[in-house]
């Protein structure tokens, strides 16, 4: 721009004129502000036409970039801080500080073992860390390095370009995974049980842990270990370690050693038919063994003399006999190992059979529950054929009998022996099945009023009821109207708010040993200044509402009768003519039906009849339209 300044006065005008330049001020300057010794970085400005300049060559040096837009290339000297200028023109100028740093050195191992992590440092932070090898070892944004697979791989920090530091690292992998044998249950007082590997490395250091102490060590030369026998108890467990790499591997599985205490071995004889044989006839000795192992060993006696070998033995005895069993143990942990029994015979030319009986699940059991009687013969013989009897009447055969009892039920049994020398083919057993079913007890129930079940409104009425019930316990619950009413659970209930028409019901629940039963018991409330007729004969306590009516009315109330019974309702007018029949069914003696002649029936006098086998009730009514 050109400047310029005028000044006139009475004698002439004077002008003078200068020419200013005006640059534009330079931007902030672009480029990283770290760089390493004997490394270079590129510096930039967005505005052209400046010089740039180093506070201190001895630190760093700045050189414009030929042919570059305001480009200046900085190369860095020794360590330290210098500030980088870039110069439009006077007091026209920015500055951007830079650091060199020496390179350092990657502080990380440079050994690896598989599935390893490891965190690696260089001295400046802002680089960026990458592993050449990915597969075989990976580094996160934060220098961590992770082990993958068996290899090797460089790790490099890269500050800035150029300046890269690198180190190099090895992953070694893990000895191989083998499973451990051995260990179990071993007897108290034996050496113990053996504890090893199902294979093994050469090269590679084996060593048995018991919790957190080593026991044993070994050295894999390519086949199973054996490290030896062990009794003390606990869970045992081997740490492999590559002798080269140092690399270490949990091997699979674990050995549990536990130690058991022996346990004397015992037999007992089980002899068929029984201990009692008629003379001549063969008896069968079976061996029953506890703790005899897998393959136990038997020796039977006669009167001291070895006869035979096996878990039975079958001869024909004499009279007193010594019959015995030596049993040879081979049970894992036993001692002694032999048990010995005795068994002495007796012979009869005569024995007498007999069987008793006996019930399950009992002789009382509530109804629908099934019961089955079990005989228990003595000389039946190998076959007895048993005959039932129930109540006098044959019920069949068979070893059992099961039924479904009522009380009173007696059952008998009929044994035939098929023992050669029974003095008697047939037996009726020793005692008897008398069954006990106690029924469901249902309660006997009446209800009374005091002072009636006829008041005025607002008058107190006390209904009591009455039951008659042989059960354990009864428990109450008043309802009006079909609702329970809260908190009346005892046999008396007192109101003075009863409306006309309400009906009070008591429902009565008795408990007994096999269960409960309910019965409820009704009273209807009536109001005497109500509207309506009322009708009480021969037990009966109805009421007809309202009349006069237009033909459409209730009856309601008790016939007298607990039993359920058939109703007939049959309206007449005066001259006899039907104008309305219908039949219901009066549920323990009450009837709530409402009746509907229709709109068409002339005003006047009618007569509704009730029948109920040979009782008739009769009532007059008017009919206002």
């Amino acid at each position: 721009a050109v400047i310029t300044y005028s000044l006139t006065n009475s004698c002439a005008t004077a002008t003078t004129t200068t020419t200013v330049t005006v640059h534009p001020f330079p931007k902030a300057i672009m480029g990283l502000g770290v760089l390493c010794q004997a490394n270079t970085v590129f510096l930039t400005d967005s505005v052209s036409g400046g010089a740039w300049s180093s506070s201190n060559v001895t630190i760093a040096t700045v050189v414009p970039v030929a042919g570059v837009f305001a480009t200046g290339a900085v190369s860095g000297v020794t360590v330290g801080t210098v500030n980088i200028s870039y110069v439009v023109a006077p007091g026209c100028l920015v500055t951007k500080t830079m650091t060199v740093t020496p390179l350092g050195a990657i502080s990380a191992g440079s050994q690896l073992c598989t599935g390893a992590t490891e965190t690696a440092t260089d001295l400046p932070g802002g680089g960026t860390w990458i592993s050449s090898t990915p597969s075989v070892a990976t580094i996160n944004s934060v220098g961590m390095i992770t082990a993958i697979a068996s290899g090797a791989a460089v790790i490099s920090y890269e500050l800035s370009p150029g300046c890269i530091v690198t180190t190099p690292v090895t992953v070694n992998g893990l000895p191989a995974d083998f499973y451990m044998t051995g260990g179990g249950s071993y007897c108290f007082g034996s050496a113990g049980v053996h504890i090893g590997l199902d294979g093994a490395d050469t090269g590679v250091i084996y060593q048995l842990f018991l919790g957190a102490s080593v026991v044993a060590t070994d050295t894999g030369n390519g086949l199973p270990i054996d490290f030896g026998v062990y009794s003390v108890t606990g869970v045992y467990n081997v740490l492999a370690t590559s002798a080269t790499s140092g690399c270490t591997n949990a091997m699979s599985g674990s050995a549990t050693v536990t130690v058991t205490f022996p346990v004397p071995p015992t037999v007992s004889i089980n002899t068929a038919p029984s201990t009692i044989v008629c003379v001549g006839s063969p008896a069968t000795f079976t061996a029953i063994p506890t703790d005899g192992g897998p393959s136990p060993l038997y020796n039977w006696y006669v009167n001291g003399v070895s006869v035979g070998t096996g878990d039975t033995y079958t001869y024909t005895p004499n009279n007193g006999d010594a019959v015995v069993v030596k049993l040879t143990s081979d049970a894992a942990c036993v001692f002694p190992d032999t048990a010995v029994a005795l068994q002495i015979m007796t012979t009869t030319t005569g024995l007498t059979p007999s069987v008793s009986l006996s019930v399950s699940p009992g002789d009382s059991v509530c109804p629908g529950v099934p019961v089955t009687i079990t005989p228990s013969p003595i000389n039946g013989g190998t076959s007895p054929v048993y005959s039932w009897i129930k109540n006098g009447v044959f019920e069949g055969g068979g070893a059992t009998y099961t039924f479904l009892p009522v009380g009173g039920d007696n059952v008998i049994c009929w044994m035939q022996s098929n023992l050669s020398c029974s003095l008697l083919d047939s037996v009726h057993s020793d005692n008897n099945i008398s069954m006990n079913v106690p029924a469901i007890t249902v309660p006997l129930l009446s209800i009374t009023a005091t002072p009636g079940n006829r008041v005025v409104a607002g008058e107190t009425v006390t209904l009591v009821t009455a039951a008659t019930f042989s059960g354990l316990n009864l428990t109450y619950q008043w309802e009006l109207n079909g609702n329970p009413i809260t908190g009346a659970t005892t046999n008396t209930y007192t109101s003075s708010s009863f409306v006309n028409l309400d009906s009070v019901t008591c429902l009565v629940t008795g408990y007994s040993v096999c269960g409960s039963a309910t019965r409820e018991v009704s009273i209807t409330i009536y109001d005497t200044l109500a509207l309506g007729i009322s009708i009480m004969q021969s037990g009966a306590d109805l009421r007809l509402t309202p009349n006069p009516n237009t033909g459409s009315f209730t009856i309601k109330g008790s016939l007298g009768s607990a039993q359920d019974q058939e109703v007939t309702l049959e309206v007449t007018d005066m001259l006899g003519q039907v104008v309305y029949k219908n039949k219901v069914i009066a549920r323990e003696g009450r009837i709530n039906e409402s009746i509907q002649t229709g709109s068409t029936l002339a005003n006047g006098m009618y007569m509704l009849n009730l029948r109920s086998g040979h009782d008739n009730i009769v009532f007059h009514f008017v009919i206002e339209q």
